[in-house]
């Protein structure tokens, strides 16, 4: 479970945002050593985000019910996901990430720009309902911090990516994120046909 968290951590990072294009900025305006600090501040509000995640869903799924309705939910958010990745324009070249902070607290910059990323709160909500659903349990407070733990890791993994490779990074995506995004689509595509199948078995 933990690995999971990890893993769906990482690949959920990896899209270029405003978290990653403030590390890749950071890397090339003022080196590796401010860049590491700037992911470092970003990596807590991963793993407070993920947290209160963690408690959102267990108080949702009190109900037994709710998983059906989970999936039922899951399956339409899938679906329309896939289409918006398959209709989605590339928008990454050009773009910059719009943090203001101070330049010589670069901890400071990472954690101001990853409480600004609430995005977080919702992506984990869901995550760990749909896992709930599927039948992968993750109760009490000890799993609630270990499992944040690993998606703080699990970001700041790809976090260290851009710092490597946040150039490349962002000129690849750049240039061929019409085709990432379509395979991104067709993944959430696949995953709704599961969710229906799943909901037509428990009906």
């Amino acid at each position: 479970m933990l690995l999971l968290a990890l893993l769906i951590s990482f690949i959920g990072t990896l899209p270029p945002g405003l978290i990653t294009l403030t590390i890749t900025q950071t890397t090339i305006e003022e080196g590796k050593k401010a860049a590491w600090l700037t992911s470092l501040g970003a990596t807590i509000p991963e793993f407070i985000y993920t947290y209160i995640a963690l408690i959102g869903a267990n108080f949702l799924l009190q109900n037994e019910a709710v998983g059906y309705y989970i999936q039922v939910a899951s399956a339409v958010l899938f679906l329309v996901l896939g289409v918006y990745f398959w209709l989605a324009k590339p928008k990454v070249k050009g773009e910059r990430a719009s943090i203001d902070a101070n330049h010589g607290k670069f901890f400071q910059r990472g954690l101001t720009a990853g409480f600004f990323n609430f995005l977080i709160v919702p992506f984990w909500l869901f995550v760990v309902v749909w896992l709930r659903s599927n039948g992968y349990v993750v109760e009490g407070h000890l799993t609630y911090a270990l499992f944040s733990l690993a998606g703080a890791l699990g970001a700041f993994g790809a976090f260290l990516l851009y710092i490597e490779l946040g150039g490349w990074i962002v000129k690849t995506f750049a240039s061929a994120e019409r085709y990432f995004n379509r395979g991104i689509g067709t993944i959430f595509l696949v995953l709704a046909l599961y969710q229906v199948y799943e909901v037509l078995n428990v009906v």
